[in-house]
């Protein structure tokens, strides 16, 4: 029904309170699959009350946030949206809003698991998703890094025992692949400095 309003509708809008309905189970915790029948003295955790905006809205204000306030003498919450939200000269230091895209994610074929694991592993809001998501990159990108200068430090001492040795056989060959592997080392170390230089 919302859809529908919401595409008669050229205005921005906000709809918010309890809509005693789920979307989806990521919103249910406990009992049943999105049923609404209780058992027993199960824990049930039902998000009903919520805010549906436009995207024009969305695309405005672009740290909006709603929370929930406790209610201790009520078993109803009440629910703040607060288009402001976590601005960057609020909380300068908030992972989730100094995401920046990594050029090397690109080409490499471990960043699509590592997303999926890192957005599946919260049921909560997209702020919280998107900082799970941040952490796991910016932990695989350090981690790669040094294996990555690891890799350099090792082909650079292999060239020099390959320089230095008194067996000739194929070092000619051997030399040029050690080469080879260290040249790309280096223009991948490039673009990963380059960027944080911008």
């Amino acid at each position: 029904m919302l859809q529908r309003v919401g595409a008669s509708v050229k205005e921005e809008w906000v709809v918010g309170g309890d809509f005693n309905a789920m979307l989806n189970d990521v919103e249910k915790e406990g009992g049943r699959r999105i049923v609404n029948n209780r058992e027993g003295d199960t824990l049930i955790k039902e998000r009903l009350d919520q805010f549906l905006t436009s995207i024009s809205i969305v695309e405005k204000y672009l740290f909006i946030a709603s929370s929930v306030i406790r209610q201790l003498q009520s078993d109803r919450d009440t629910i703040l949206l607060d288009l402001c939200g976590c601005k960057p000269r609020c909380h300068p230091h908030d992972n989730r809003l100094c995401f920046r895209y990594e050029e090397c994610w690109a080409i490499e074929r471990d960043v699509k698991r590592i997303i999926n694991n890192a957005w599946s592993k919260d049921a909560g809001n997209y702020g919280n998703k998107l900082e799970n998501v941040c952490e796991s990159l910016g932990n695989w990108q350090r981690n790669k890094y040094w294996k990555m200068k690891k890799d350099i430090h090792r082909l650079e001492e292999n060239i020099n025992k390959i320089i230095n040795s008194s067996n000739r056989g194929d070092s000619v060959k051997r030399l040029k692949e050690s080469q080879s592997k260290l040249d790309y080392l280096y223009s991948r170390e490039e673009r990963y400095w380059a960027q944080r230089l911008r």
